[in-house]
């Protein structure tokens, strides 16, 4: 019997073995052809049905599969083959609740199977049915107790509680969860770190930071990694305790074994001041004394929240007056201006000897280096390390570690900005900083030594110089200058002097010089490009996969010509900027700053099809999409490159789609694994995704999209989004904004960069033109019901025509002001302005609107005069555009994003050609369905308007479509001479760029075949942007000529 049951499975196998081949290499076809061959032959063969209902999945027969399927599930199906290659299908055709259906059933027949219900436990977690989790992973571990399983029902709890309505019920779930893994605490089963971990979430979100840092300290703590684990968590609960000694010796610890560890520093920090000043204050603030008055004391006020009972104890254990303990600190802060002389004699860093290796954090110095740290520490006697509670124990600490950095063969920049950020703390507690960490300009020159040739300069210190007065500015760029050794025009002899030249003209862009009106900005940008093309000889033998040594000099070029288009307003500089940058990628390729700064460049001069190519060579893809897809996203659908919109929306919502699957498949796999703290990540992130902005809009944009290009509107129609369509408050209050606007190396000055205010009032804007996009497309949808004669269409038809004029008119009141030109990022001009700004798109859609109303109430005399003024709207805007037409490069930009409103206006004309056209169609039917009640209120007007089809006919017909056409025609002929002045190439004077080197080598040749690749690449994006509206024009006229009325 045996035998004969192995011979079955052999033969099966043998029989889907090239079903699993071709679907394996991506041949869904043969394997669809395979699958049948093998139903001929075993018609209930279960496995070969869900294999061809796969196949039929992936060549998109979706409806063919899901019969299959159901099928299947009707004959119940165990085997665990057979329902894998369900879930596949179950998940590709996102139907996760399917999934459970299928394993539900199998359980039922098999109970006691462990993999049925490890897989019905997997399926719960899909759809995130917290309580069925729990059910599953207890009945699992009651047939085979093993811990897993146990803990799979602990995080199921825990998940309750994140998913929880109130803090009461959140405390109730949470009280289960601990006692579940007290009592496997105390029964002594706890066996890996993964069990520690959960445990310790669960006491977190209760509060319980006390027992948790108990938990560390215990023999469960061993069982953590000291490193990854029991370090930061013991810091987060001791800061979260407000036990600011115990932190402040750990952190000296820490620090000393590992003296590069930023984030530790800067704990550090806010440890020394909540000792030596925090707690008084705060008692003296609650007391009610006045707070100018502890700033004249020499006191701080803290940053932080500190919990008031551990105020009031630490207070109390003072022992004393509060007035004593601020003498003391006083007294500290005189006796240490003793040991800041010894500070200040110090020698710094040898400049030879730098060396870096990554971030703060991270093993910035070899392991020699970290060892030698480690014995110097052992041979010092552990109990000298006590708390520092004045700010004199503090910068003593600093100058232990400042010794031992210098000891180092490879230096690292913690040391070194220790001192700065304890400047940057002092002086915003109004604390004269100077007697105790020295000059913040000596400081910044110890800095500069050691590390001012590194990228990362002006980054690490760009906090600390804005603190410098006029005079310290002038003192520190100077004595730089000095250091760097370049006179007037004097170019740099080694790569070491260049890169700290570079440092100090980008901290000269930082602090605002070059923003000087005394200053030559276009003789500035030309000696940067004189630099640059010298740098050329110190990047022999650099890998072509490295960004070149002198390539900062061309995005500092690139920045000062973007200076001087805002401020000129003549594009003749962002072609400057286009076109160096052009040379200077053909060199350096792998450097990603050109790619953005040609991507927003092109952009700013409407040749959006060029900066495509650059957003390609980026390859933003995954998770990019969201974070830095604004940068393609607008520009794309402004300039009326609808192709590639559609194109890059698909691939987005794509992305969006795959987001919940994939998610779920991560969470499976961290229950596996026992990762539970990834768990909530997870679930975190998919949320952010799924509220993403970007999310909605790329969904509403796209359909919108396939309803202005496509052919057939009413299939068109079918596809509206509805979840999308209702947009409710709380929707609205859970949007979240995922861009990323930090990529973009710029050294501008504080008050022309990027800020998070800036971004806010981006992301709002935003919002506003979601919510009008999808007023719109109801409007649109309601219009097409009503040439159904839908019973309840008009009704609808009017709320959204309300919905949308209250929108406009809120948004024309508001009157946001736009994003400022001289800052310098990712996030261009919202697109809401191309719409509410013109004067003829809105009032169009609002007319149109009204036209079908009337149609629909029989009221064509009034429907004939609204006809007229929507057409006095289209030829107004038809005349306008050919008017504001002309062949400069400054005025392109505008040009195309008003042709592209134009073309979506005539798309629009397109979908009401066609209602109107239905409406005008409808015969005396619609009357005879009336209820009497409602025939009864008409009256003889109304009837022999509805039957008179002379009136239909001139109001659809004759006024309307007619002037469509013939304004579509001069439109047509407008876009014909302007393509032929688009694509003509503009005559820049390039000479200053041809700059003979000092090493003689000619870089001639290479720069003309820049300035030809960018006048190809404006040509061709400007020749494609027109031609597909020409194209999508002459579409919809031809569409309109099409229309039969009747």
């Amino acid at each position: 019997m045996a035998n004969k049951l192995h011979e079955g499975n052999s033969v099966a196998e043998r029989r889907l073995r090239p079903i699993y081949e071709f679907m394996e290499n991506g041949n869904s076809k043969k394997a669809l052809q395979e699958a049948d061959k093998v139903l001929k032959k075993q018609p209930n063969f279960q496995c070969a049905k869900v294999l061809k209902a796969l196949a039929l999945l992936r060549l998109g027969r979706e409806h063919e599969c899901e019969k299959i399927l159901e099928s299947v599930m009707a004959e119940s199906p165990v085997d665990d083959t057979i329902l894998q290659a369900m879930t596949v299908c179950f998940r590709d055709l996102q139907k996760p609740e399917m999934i459970c259906e299928i394993y539900d059933k199998a359980v039922s027949i098999d109970p006691n199977s462990e993999e049925l219900l490890s897989h019905l436990f997997m399926a719960y977690v899909r759809i995130s049915d917290y309580q069925k989790q729990k059910q599953t992973a207890l009945a699992l571990y009651k047939l085979h107790p093993k811990n897993p399983y146990y803990f799979w029902a602990v995080m199921s709890i825990v998940m309750q509680a994140h998913s929880a309505d109130s803090e009461a019920t959140k405390g109730i779930v949470l009280s289960v969860a601990e006692r579940m893994i007290s009592n496997f605490i105390k029964e002594g089963k706890i066996e890996t770190e993964q069990e520690v971990q959960l445990y310790l979430m669960v006491l977190e979100m209760q509060g319980k930071h006390k027992e948790a840092l108990e938990i560390l300290s215990g023999p469960l703590g061993k069982k953590l990694d000291p490193h990854l684990v029991i370090t930061t968590k013991r810091i987060d609960l001791l800061m979260k305790l407000g036990l600011w000694q115990e932190l402040n010796l750990y952190l000296k610890e820490q620090l000393l074994d590992e003296i590069d560890a930023w984030s530790n520093y800067c704990h550090y920090f806010t440890s020394v001041f909540h000792l030596c000043c925090g707690p008084i204050l705060e008692t003296q603030i609650k007391d009610g004394n006045d707070k100018e008055q502890i700033k004249e004391n020499g006191m701080c006020l803290p940053n932080e929240k500190i919990n008031s009972q551990l105020v009031d104890s630490k207070f109390d254990a003072l022992n004393g007056n509060p007035d004593n303990k601020c003498q003391t600190l006083i007294n500290g802060v005189k006796k240490l201006m003793i040991t800041q002389e010894s500070i200040k004699n110090e020698e710094p860093c040898g400049e030879d000897s730098c060396h870096l290796n990554g971030d703060f954090g991270n093993d910035s110095w070899q392991k020699n280096d970290k060892q030698e740290i480690s014995n110097q520490r052992h041979e010092t006697d552990s109990k000298n390390v006590s708390v520092d509670d004045t700010l004199g124990s503090c910068v003593s600490f600093l100058s232990r570690l400042r010794a031992e950095n210098e000891r180092l063969k490879h230096p690292v920049r913690g040391p070194l900005l220790a001192p700065l950020e304890l400047y940057r703390r002092l002086t915003e507690r109004k604390i004269d900083p100077v007697p105790l960490v020295g000059d913040l300009v000596s400081l910044l020159m110890t800095y500069f030594k050691t590390f001012g040739s590194k990228q990362c300069c002006l980054s690490d210190i760009q906090n600390y110089i804005i603190l410098l007065n006029k005079n310290q500015t002038s003192d520190l760029l100077l004595q730089i200058q000095e250091l760097v050794g370049l006179q007037h025009n004097e170019l740099p002899s080694e790569v070491f002097q260049m890169q700290r030249h570079v440092n100090h003209l980008q901290m000269c862009r930082f602090l605002g010089f070059q923003d000087s009106s005394h200053l030559d900005k276009m003789k500035l940008a030309v000696s940067f490009w004189r630099y640059y093309l010298h740098g050329n000889k110190f990047n022999s033998g650099t890998a072509s996969s490295n960004p070149g040594y002198n390539d900062p000099y061309v995005l500092l070029a690139a920045h000062v010509f973007y200076d001087l288009w805002w401020q000129r307003n003549s594009s003749t500089y962002l072609i400057y900027a286009v076109t160096i940058l052009e040379y200077a990628i053909s060199i350096s390729p792998s450097n990603y700053h050109f790619k953005l700064l040609l991507l927003k460049f092109y952009n700013l001069l409407g040749a959006v099809k060029a900066a495509f190519k650059f957003a390609q060579l980026l390859d933003i893809k995954h998770v990019q999409l969201v974070s830095l897809g604004y940068l393609v996203q607008d520009p794309l659908m402004a300039s009326g490159h609808f192709s590639m919109s559609t194109h890059f929306y698909e691939s987005t919502l794509k992305f969006f789609q795959s987001n919940v699957k994939d998610n779920s498949d991560f969470m499976i796999i961290s229950y596996k694994f026992g990762s539970f703290l990834k768990i909530g990540e997870f679930l975190e992130f998919r949320d952010k995704l799924n509220n993403s902005l970007l999310h909605y809009f790329v969904k509403v944009e796209l359909f919108l999209l396939e309803l202005l290009t496509s052919a057939n509107h009413q299939a068109a129609l079918k596809k509206a989004p509805s979840d999308c369509l209702i947009l409710d408050c709380d929707t609205l209050k859970n949007l979240e904004d995922n861009r990323n606007d930090n990529v973009f190396n710029i050294c501008n000055p504080s008050n022309r960069r990027s800020t998070p205010e800036l971004l806010r009032k981006s992301f709002e804007l935003d919002v506003s033109f979601l919510k009008i996009r999808i007023f719109t497309l109801r409007s649109i949808i309601a219009a097409v019901e009503v040439s159904k004669r839908s019973m309840t269409a008009m009704e609808t038809l009017n709320i959204a025509k309300k919905s949308l004029e209250t929108l406009i008119n809120e948004l024309k009141e508001t009157k946001s002001s736009q994003l400022p030109k001289n800052v310098l990022s990712g996030v261009s001009k919202p697109r809401l302005f191309l719409y509410v700004e013109s004067p003829y798109y809105f009032p169009y859609i609002c007319k149109l609107l009204i036209i079908t109303q009337k149609l629909g109430e029989f009221d064509f005399e009034a429907a004939a005069d609204q006809a007229e003024e929507a057409n006095s709207i289209l030829n107004q805007s038809v005349d306008t555009f050919a008017r504001i037409l002309s062949d400069s490069l400054d005025s392109r930009l505008q040009e195309r994003e008003n042709l592209t409103v134009l073309i979506e206006m005539f798309c629009l004309s397109a979908v009401f050609c066609g209602i109107f056209s239905s409406l005008a169609k409808t015969d005396k039917i619609f009357g005879l369905k009336q209820s009497k009640k409602k025939a009864k209120k008409e009256t003889a007007t109304s009837i022999e308007q509805r039957n008179n089809p002379s009136n239909r006919k001139v109001s659809c017909d004759t006024i309307y479509i007619t002037n469509v056409l013939k304004a579509g025609k001069e439109l047509e002929a407008t876009l014909s001479t302007a393509a032929e002045s688009w694509v003509q190439s503009p005559n820049i004077d390039f000479s200053m760029f041809l700059i003979s080197p000092v090493d003689n080598t000619s870089h001639e040749e290479d720069f003309q075949e820049a300035i030809s690749s960018f006048l190809i690449s404006l040509k061709s994006s400007y020749g494609s942007s027109i031609t597909e509206s020409s194209n999508l024009l002459t579409q919809k006229l031809k569409f309109i000529q099409e229309l039969n009325v009747k």
